[in-house]
């Protein structure tokens, strides 16, 4: 794979190795593109990601913490459940 720089891109396309699988040589690829420069990742609000996919245009989302949900109460009880499952267990 290529090297990084100031940037969000490769450099250089993979090589073609046997120990890498052909899907993943063609994601590589698909990362020699810039997205944004690091500091515009940096300068980012609090709350934003960065999302991508194959063959379409790089998306700003706006994240929203499980508990602004209406189902915030739901994953927070199977959160207590499974983090503590050996508890629950005895």
């Amino acid at each position: 794979m290529g090297r990084l720089y100031d940037s969000v891109e490769a450099t250089a396309e993979p090589d073609h190795t046997p120990s890498l699988p052909e899907w993943m040589i063609s994601a590589l690829k698909d990362q020699l593109h810039p997205i944004l420069e690091v500091s515009d990742l940096g300068a980012l609000p609090r709350g934003r990601a960065i999302v991508t996919g194959s063959g379409i245009p790089a998306g700003l989302l706006e994240l929203v913490h499980f508990s602004q949900k209406p189902y915030g109460e739901d994953v927070k009880l199977s959160q207590d459940y499974y983090e503590n499952v050996e508890k629950f267990l005895s």
